[in-house]
């Protein structure tokens, strides 16, 4: 599972469903490392577009070392917090599969690891939607373009963004896409893995990983 931070979205974790984990710099528990994933373009601050080319090296360097994790390469989902769901869902939209560092310079050079494949079969959408900071993206059309893959969502009622949520569910529910959703009533913004939600979304990711076949 690759799990994007919240704030402004622009880190991002590899949790391995086994609780491996390493960083975004390639640092961590399991000594690993991500080579060469924090290969940045020069622009600071990073683009929302930057950081979900680096969604796409961490989930192209999970199913490359998929057999270390002791995890099949086809399991592997895409979580975010806040603006780190909105990283993961840009990264959905429009930055999975073969699409690599070219599509933003021409003078990246691809490597080994962007031969990979970069989709995953599962999202998690945690007081998060697909669009941009603050605003979500109800278009049906829009959203179709993703292909996206089955969407957990998570948020409180007291959440500033609650209808968008609300709103946004329907709307992906609405267009055949399966989902899932815990609402939190009386809960805000930013609770973290609190609330009680977390044992219900991993069982929901295994239903999913285990008729992957049917989405």
């Amino acid at each position: 599972m690759l799990w994007c931070c919240g704030v402004d979205g622009r880190r991002c974790v590899s949790v391995p469903w086994k609780l491996y984990r390493f960083s975004a710099h390639g640092s961590g528990s399991t000594g690993a490392g991500l080579p060469d994933l924090h290969r940045r373009l020069p622009s600071v601050p990073y683009t929302q577009e930057e950081g979900a080319l680096d969604v796409a090296r961490a989930v192209r360097f999970v199913r490359q070392n998929a057999d270390v994790y002791g995890i099949d390469p086809d399991d592997i989902a895409v979580m975010g917090f806040s603006a780190g769901g909105i990283q993961a869902g840009e990264f959905l939209m429009h930055y999975d599969e073969d699409v690599n560092g070219t599509a933003l310079d021409e003078n990246y050079v691809p490597d080994a690891l962007d031969a990979v494949p970069a989709h995953a079969s599962a999202a998690g959408m945690i007081y998060s939607f697909y669009g941009q900071l603050s605003v979500g993206n109800m278009d049906p059309d829009w959203l179709a373009e993703g292909d996206l893959p089955p969407t957990f969502y998570v948020y409180g009622t007291e959440d500033p963004f609650y209808r968008q949520f609300q709103q946004q569910y329907d709307v992906i529910r609405n267009m055949g896409i399966s989902t899932g959703r815990i609402v939190l009533n009386g809960w805000p913004h930013g609770f973290g893995s609190d609330g009680g939600w977390v044992n219900d979304y991993a069982a929901w990711l295994e239903s999913v990983f285990a008729n992957k076949e049917e989405f």
